[in-house]
């Protein structure tokens, strides 16, 4: 066998691998026979003296194998990706080389090879003869599994109707307000002061706790918003988890914190490149500090509101002399109207009476 022959033997065995790693390794092995022949050693007898083609290429595939496991102990890299389908041809080739299973080097296994429809004629037989028993298993799990998923999806809607009920009981408040200064006003045109009183606290009250809620309500509607965006559409897209992470490794091992990516630690601009703001000496940026002060102020805003409303309910009940009626108010008792305790005798001349409006249409 001249030395011609043995390159082509080899290139053949070890046709699996990348091109330039194939040159690589069979230059290897012609550099040592050409320097046999340095020596005083004839063509054949260098070839001769080098390991069989069949030898080399184990030595070459073994070597190749232990490469890309150690790759994917390593979880890859951006640059030194581990290439599963390398791996399985490399396995192969090995297998048929030794004589044994290739297969049991791939750490991927039984169900990586069955991904990529590389099993071996007893393994489809045995995937067919039991496919009674897999299939079964396979629609239990994907019924308990959509069970468990419309049993997540109720509960979701559950909570988005809790918060639609903050919603409603915050707009009722608030809306409930302009009604209450209107019973105050009827309270100032039959003369009566502390049903006024109590029906302007009643007022100040429910549009302070109306704003209140509805601030609450937007809180709660931003938050679970936020929670939904990033945990159930990317469990639903399949896999988001796994593709976030990946995309953060990558973005850290190319060194994405210098370009200013969102969330990552020590950048030294925003997301769109430009400089960002200094922080104050008190560690709180100026937005932050802005929001707080904003909250803040609503916060106390409200609560005047619910003290003043507090404060004339209870100071009309004191100038009632403690009397309970003046929390009362009937719009129509046997065609009567009651406010406070008190009868009203023309009705229909109260502002936005309904009485009134009655009157006129009927």
């Amino acid at each position: 066998m001249n030395s011609r022959e043995y390159k082509e033997q080899l290139s053949a065995l070890v046709e699996c691998l990348p091109e330039a790693e194939r040159e690589e390794a069979v230059g290897f092995y012609l550099e040592a026979i050409a320097d046999r022949m340095d020596e005083g050693a004839t063509e054949e007898e260098a070839v001769a003296l080098a390991p069989t083609p069949a030898e080399a290429a184990k030595a070459i595939l073994s070597e190749k194998i232990s490469e890309l496991k150690a790759r994917e102990g390593e979880g890859g890299g951006t640059s030194h990706a581990f290439n599963e389908v390398v791996f399985e041809e490399v396995a192969e080739a090995y297998g048929n080389l030794t004589g044994e299973d290739g297969a049991k080097h791939n750490p991927r296994g039984f169900f990586g090879r069955l991904k990529s429809r590389r099993l071996s004629p007893l393994e489809w037989v045995a995937v067919v003869v039991s496919s009674p028993l897999w299939l079964s298993v396979l629609v239990a799990v994907a019924a308990v599994a959509l069970a468990l998923l419309i049993v997540a999806f109720a509960l979701l809607l559950v909570v988005w109707v809790l918060v639609g009920c903050v919603w409603i009981v915050g707009g009722a408040f608030v809306l409930s307000a302009p009604v209450a200064i209107v019973f105050a006003i009827w309270g100032l045109q039959i003369g009566s002061g502390p049903y006024s009183l109590v029906n302007l606290g009643y007022a100040l009250f429910l549009f302070g706790g109306g704003m209140w809620v509805l601030r609450d309500a937007l809180a709660l509607t931003r938050a679970l918003w936020k929670w939904q965006k990033e945990n159930v559409e990317v469990s639903l897209h399949g896999f988001g988890k796994r593709r976030a992470r990946k995309k953060s490794a990558d973005c850290a091992a190319d060194g994405c914190a210098d370009e200013g990516v969102p969330g990552t630690f020590g950048s030294a601009s925003s997301a769109g490149g430009q400089p960002t703001a200094a922080v104050p000496d008190g560690g709180v940026p100026p937005v932050a500090a802005a929001g707080r002060s904003g909250g803040s102020l609503f916060f106390r805003a409200c609560l005047v509101l619910l003290l003043a409303g507090l404060v004339c309910v209870l100071a009309g009940f004191i100038s009632s002399g403690f009397d309970w009626r003046v929390f009362l108010t009937s719009v129509y008792t046997e065609g009567k109207m009651y406010l406070g305790g008190a009868q009203v005798e023309s009705p229909e001349r109260l502002l936005f009476s309904p009485y009134g409006l009655f009157a006129r249409y009927f």
